[in-house]
């Protein structure tokens, strides 16, 4: 991994205090760690948490690219000196990434990790975008080498698109909730004072039992 640069990519950038305060940068390291650690959570419930680990940890790869990082600080406001000459799509690029080291065939992983901003691809369709895609050089390929447990079933048929469809849950979760508490502090704690779905089920028992 290009730690030197890596340290410096930008994943999500605001103002501390309205229009006019300073600027607080998220970096790309910090939102991918992030995720992991969520992803990793969430998808532990049902024996994948190494899975879920990978996925969080490559999947915004794609913000390395030097479109991406002239996309976000021009359209932040941040740096205008340089207008995006494309539209900067940094989804697909983990996924090749991670397909490349892996050899995920049936897109467990780099399926969500491509689809994590629009939804899961077709099958067909996203095998040939992986045969297709490109991935910037500023990239890196490097992945991190973890020994990822096989699940606890052997999985077959319809049974594999459900896990996938799990997978891509826990990182979608996982995504849109690391970046809600860098951007918006406020709703990100609101969501601490709710109960539990265990403590809520206990209240709904307790309820039910008086009838």
């Amino acid at each position: 991994m290009k730690t030197s640069r890596y340290s410096h990519i930008m994943s999500h950038i605001r103002r501390q205090d309205g229009d006019e305060g300073m600027w607080v940068i998220q970096t790309n390291d910090e939102h991918c760690r992030g995720v992991a650690s969520r992803a990793e959570g969430f998808s532990s419930v049902f024996g994948m948490g190494d899975w879920g680990r990978l996925m969080g940890l490559l999947h915004d790869r794609g913000k390395e690219s030097d479109a991406f990082q002239c996309k976000i600080r021009y359209s932040s406001g941040y740096d205008i000196s340089k207008m995006p000459t494309d539209a900067a799509p940094h989804s697909l690029a983990g996924a090749i990434v991670m397909h490349s080291k892996y050899a995920d065939g049936m897109g467990l992983m780099s399926n969500p990790i491509a689809g994590h901003h629009r939804g899961l691809y077709d099958m067909d369709e996203f095998r040939n975008m992986l045969k297709n895609g490109a991935v910037a050089e500023e990239v890196s390929r490097q992945v991190p080498d973890l020994a990822l447990r096989p699940p606890s079933v052997r999985l077959k048929g319809m049974e594999i698109h459900h896990v996938v469809r799990m997978l891509f849950s826990c990182l979608v979760d996982a995504d849109y909730l690391d970046t809600e508490q860098f951007m918006d502090e406020t709703s990100s704690r609101m969501r601490e004072s709710y109960s539990s779905i265990v403590d809520l089920k206990e209240r709904l028992d307790r309820y039910i039992g008086r009838f």
